[in-house]
């Protein structure tokens, strides 16, 4: 089996690093660039599973590498890294055809969830067909689900929320995250003031046999399951 090969571009080093290990907890190898020509020429003589790189590059920046590499790698995954935040600096990401983006400082665990994310919009990484955090276990091929020995009457809503929370197990998952996950696009205007009746649906189902509650709530962040 070939080893999965990704590109790394920071031009500070410590962030460089901190990306290259969590990508090879993930069980990628590594090539690393510091500026964009060096990026877009590694990009355009090797074959990479993945590129990530960070917008703000000397000579050559991160969009413009993006975009040049999208016109003969239009299925190449690729995130984003900026240090911008807000809804300016999303946009711009967004329109340099990243697959998606993270903020920094980087998160090696948020940075994980979102090359899985991006993997599996091209079926390069096939999701395990039975996910577990405890007692609870979920079955994406049956889209089934129990706890213990009780099976959940779970609501396609309620399982695609439940399934993404086991997926992020041990963490708080924001809310905005749970919202794009279990809601279709022609629904997003009105899924905010659902989440909270959902997430107390499905609590209650998790609950119902009398076992402890293992969703977190974290008041104006999201939620988690530990």
């Amino acid at each position: 089996m070939n080893a999965k090969m990704a590109l790394v571009v920071d031009n500070d080093a410590k962030d460089r690093a901190l990306l290259a290990t969590a990508l090879r907890e993930l069980e990628f190898t590594c090539d690393e660039a510091a500026d964009g020509r060096a990026a877009y020429a590694r990009l355009s003589t090797r074959r990479y599973d993945l590129a990530v790189l960070d917008i703000d590059l000397p000579y050559l920046s991160g969009h413009d590498v993006i975009l040049r590499v999208r016109r003969t790698q239009p299925r190449l995954p690729i995130i984003a890294v900026s240090a911008y935040g807000g809804m300016k600096g999303e946009l711009a990401e967004l329109s340099a055809d990243a697959d998606d983006y993270i903020h920094k400082p980087c998160d090696g665990e948020i940075l994980k969830a979102r090359v899985r994310k991006v993997l599996r919009l091209y079926g390069l990484a096939p999701e395990p067909v039975r996910l577990t955090c405890g007692d609870i276990t979920v079955c994406t091929d049956t889209r089934t689900a129990a706890r213990g020995a009780r099976t959940l009457p779970l609501t396609a809503l309620e399982f695609a929320l439940l399934a993404h929370l086991v997926r992020r197990k041990g963490l708080i998952v924001p809310s905005s995250e749970l919202e794009e996950a279990a809601w279709p696009a022609a629904a997003r205007r009105v899924r905010s003031c659902r989440l909270h009746d959902r997430m107390a649906s499905l609590r209650r189902k998790l609950t119902a046999g009398g076992e402890n509650d293992p969703i977190r709530t974290q008041w104006g962040a999201g939620y988690g399951i530990f």
